[in-house]
This record gives structure tokens, C-alpha cells and sequence, in this order.
């Protein structure tokens, strides 16, 4: 399968390899240079990871790793907010500006929403690509639902998160099953939970809890985090840190910044993940990183293609 730097080569046409702008903005700058943060040496660590679990040294990791983007001029943070906004509907948009960086992303993935004493929350984890058409799109969903290596992702996920929501609540409630959410260029499997908090309980208690959650660490929470530190071959940062607000009656709401990209100057660093349990597949979850990349390619001005009808 081509990597990013080859659908950024077909999709940026024109003498100068700009993508069109869309009506009444300018043009984005230039990419000049693709690079992939060493593929066979990340799905080298997926295996190994996924052989660990295999062993029973934990159950679940999730694995990043990033795409950088050198382009001709800076990347301006507006017009890839507005372009998120008009691509990633159902999501969390947002920019974080520190220095001269900018974090910058669109995150479907509530952390944890409190609203006098009801905790909102949801486990996201289980990933498959949007179909070109209506049918092909309720076919891929329908297997994700049937997937054993995506269920079992998602039930890690729900165990850990109603774990700690009855630690701080005298009700939890989930569905039996998990729903499709469907993005433009992937679909998920969610799992809404909530409960009701004890009176003591603050919004800040159940963020430090929840994170990371399984989705973006891994379970054990000890010790997937201390695989993460020894595999991934570089600092997240920002990436996957819990965002958010509160107000004056501590109510509020917390996202996980992923789906993002840490802008500086002419480069744009993206950031992608996977969860990997006993069966994982280095090369399906090599293949899902590039999917979790498309949402930031395409905001960057990078990734322009046609689209079928299935991919709302």
C-alpha cells in the first residue's frame, strides 16, 4: 500500500504541487517533503508488543507514531480550523497556541462531560475505513461490529472505563452493545457511559482517573505506559493529553487531543495511534495509522480526493 507521502504526490496537482484552495481562500503552502516516522521499524515494535500480550504481560497497548510535513511557507492555524470545521463534523475542533506552536486537531473522542451530577462519557476504540458507497459502508460497519480483534479492543476499553465511573458515581449506565460512528474517513465503534457522581466528586477527579484510557494507552495502565515509553521512538507531547473547559459551577467538558497535528512554522508534525491487543496485525495496524492521518492531511491542504457518498 502507497504511504502518505505518495497520495500527497497524486492528490497535489499544478506546476508549483499546491492543492486547490477551496472558494475565497488562499491557496495552503506547498508540501515539499513527506516523511514517515520509520514504518518497518514501528510495526517491527507492533509485533513485539502484540506478542507480549499474547505472553500475559498485559492486555492492550496503543502504539503511535508520526508523519512530519515540510512545506514552502508556514502553516496558518484559521484556515486549517476552518477546514476542519467543514470536514469533521461530530467532532471536537480545536487549537492550543504555546510559543510559537500551535497544536491543532479535531478529536471524536469525549473524555469525560459533568453537568451538575451526571458524568458523560464514552469508549471509542475499534477502527475500520468509510465505505465509497452506502452499501459498501453498512458492509464494512456491520464486520467491524462482527470483528473479534476490534471487539475485544472495545471491551478493554468499557471494562476500564465503567471501572473507574463506579468508583465515583452511585449509577453507571452503557448500552449491551456498541454503536457504529461513522467520520469522514473512519468509523468507530462507541460505547456511550454515564452515571450519576457522589456529591464530593469533581470533574477533575474523573479526568485524572479516566486518563489515559485504554484507547489511548493501553490496559494495565502501569504497564502500558511503560511499554509505550520504551517502543515509541518519539515524545508525544501534547498528543492524546486530555483538552478541555470549566465553569464557574465546575460543570465542564474534557476531549483526548488526538487526531491532531503540532504546527511550527513551515513543518507539521501528525500524530496517529492504534491499539494492539494478542492478534494485531503490523501491517493492518500500519494501514490504520494512514487512515487516522487522513482527517490532518486533508485540513493541511495535503490530501484532496474524491469521495463516495458513503463517506459523510
Amino acid at each position: 500500500m502507497d504511504g502518505p507521502a505518495a497520495a500527497i504526490r497524486r492528490s497535489c496537482r499544478g506546476r508549483s504541487g499546491r492543492c486547490r484552495p477551496t472558494a475565497g481562500e488562499s491557496a495552503p503552502p506547498a508540501i515539499l517533503r513527506a516523511e514517515e516516522q520509520r514504518p518497518d521499524e514501528w510495526k517491527a515494535a507492533v509485533a513485539q508488543a502484540a506478542s507480549a500480550i499474547r505472553a500475559g504481560r498485559l492486555d492492550k497497548v496503543v502504539l503511535a507514531r508520526r508523519l512530519t510535513l515540510k512545506a514552502d511557507g508556514p502553516f496558518r492555524p484559521e484556515p486549517v480550523l476552518r477546514r476542519l470545521l467543514a470536514e469533521q463534523p461530530n467532532t471536537y475542533v480545536f487549537a492550543i497556541e504555546s510559543g510559537g506552536s500551535c497544536l491543532i486537531g479535531a478529536t471524536p473522542e469525549r473524555l469525560v462531560k459533568k453537568t451538575g451530577n451526571r458524568l458523560a462519557t464514552v469508549s471509542l476504540a475499534g477502527s475500520a475505513a468509510r465505505g465509497a458507497t452506502p452499501e459498501e459502508d453498512d458492509r464494512i460497519g456491520a464486520e467491524l461490529a462482527r470483528d473479534g480483534k476490534n471487539m475485544l479492543e472495545h471491551a478493554l476499553a468499557v471494562g476500564m472505563i465503567r471501572s473507574v465511573l463506579a468508583r465515583y458515581c452511585t449509577d453507571v449506565r452503557l448500552p449491551d452493545a456498541p454503536l457504529l460512528h461513522k467520520l469522514k474517513d473512519i468509523q468507530h465503534l462507541l460505547t456511550p457511559i454515564e452515571g450519576d457522581a457522589r456529591g464530593d466528586v469533581s470533574l477533575f477527579d474523573v479526568v485524572e482517573a479516566l486518563h489515559p484510557t485504554p484507547a489511548l494507552g493501553g490496559m494495565p495502565k502501569t504497564d502500558a505506559l511503560a511499554m509505550i515509553r520504551g517502543m515509541e521512538s518519539m515524545d508525544r507531547g501534547w498528543y492524546a493529553a486530555p483538552i478541555g473547559w470549566i465553569d464557574w459551577r465546575m460543570d465542564g467538558e474534557f476531549a483526548a487531543a488526538i487526531r491532531s497535528a503540532l504546527l511550527a512554522g513551515n513543518e507539521a508534525v501528525l500524530f496517529a495511534g492504534c491499539g494492539i491487543v494478542g492478534d494485531s496485525d503490523p501491517d493492518a495496524e500500519l494501514t490504520e495509522t494512514r487512515l487516522k492521518f487522513r482527517p490532518m492531511l486533508s485540513a493541511l491542504g495535503a490530501l484532496q480526493e474524491k469521495r463516495g457518498e458513503g463517506a459523510t
